[in-house]
């Protein structure tokens, strides 16, 4: 879940904790009692959108987990089978293509596995007849290639589910920027009057407001003598800087001085003016 989203309904469900925490000075403000029920329906819909959208995908991915685990089960068998009858007649190449473990077929891509079971499939033909007294029957390949399909089936790459799922991301944002929205403009502008009603109850909601606020980076109090370390590291790094300033200041002056004459100097040697 987009991190924006979360924070902005943790904070909103914090404002609730706190305005249900003290339904008596709720009530002092008919006005915020009705804007905290606004905030508890706008929480709820949002909820029920991220259930929603949940739900529709939480089947699909447990669809894609199960058939790509018993796809990986029933390849691996046929490798195995395939492995020990290489190894049998001492053909090198047929072990390596067959092998395959269980564990390194569930970790392919999911259309590396496909493009690997495609491959195994085609291999096992080759040798059906010599894998059969290894259990690797007609039966037992066609269990292969329904998984096969299953798993391709539940893999659809179709342009509208990348547009739907962003489609509902921005939804969803919007939402809880919504929600965020609500809570620091409408009801913490009417809660200002609880300054007077009760301190206390206004600065709590002040503080479960703040909790929107994240990804700012708050500077850490230094550690005791930390500054002082700083500013010794630095300080030769300023001399130089002051050394350098020094020297451009007397190049300016160099340059900037006035120029006198030869022939007016000369004549003052001489003590002619």
């Amino acid at each position: 879940m987009d991190r924006r989203i979360t924070s902005r309904l943790n904070m909103a469900n914090a404002v609730v904790e706190v305005c249900d925490s003290r339904p008596d000075v709720v009530a002092l403000v008919p006005a915020f009692v009705l804007l905290v029920a606004a905030l508890k329906s706008r929480i709820t819909a949002l909820n029920n959108l991220m259930q929603r959208l949940s739900a529709n995908t939480s089947g699909y991915y447990e669809d894609k987990v199960k058939w790509k685990d018993k796809l990986s089960l029933l390849l691996s068998m046929v490798c195995g089978a395939g492995v020990s009858y290489s190894r049998k007649i001492g053909d090198v190449v047929l072990e390596r293509n067959f092998s395959f473990a269980e564990t390194t077929l569930f970790g392919l891509r999911d259309t590396e596995l496909i493009q690997t079971a495609n491959s195994l499939i085609a291999l096992q033909a080759t040798v059906a007849a010599q894998l059969v007294p290894y259990g690797i029957t007609i039966d037992l390949m066609t269990q292969v290639n329904e998984a096969l399909d299953n798993f391709e089936e539940v893999n659809p790459k179709p342009i509208v589910n990348v547009y739907t799922s962003e489609a509902d991301r921005e939804q969803l944002l919007d939402m809880a920027f919504d929600l965020s929205d609500f809570v620091l403009q409408d009801m913490m502008k009417a809660a200002l009057i609880y300054k007077v009603l009760d301190l206390n109850f206004y600065q709590s909601l002040e503080n479960a407001s703040r909790i929107s606020k994240v990804g700012i980076r708050h500077e850490e109090p230094p550690v005791e003598g930390e500054g002082v370390a700083k500013e010794a590291a630095a300080a030769p790094e300023e001399m130089m800087n002051d050394a350098i300033e020094d020297m451009q200041a007397g190049a300016r002056s160099v340059v900037e001085a006035p120029s006198v004459p030869v022939e007016e100097e000369e004549l003052s040697e001489n003590g002619v003016h």
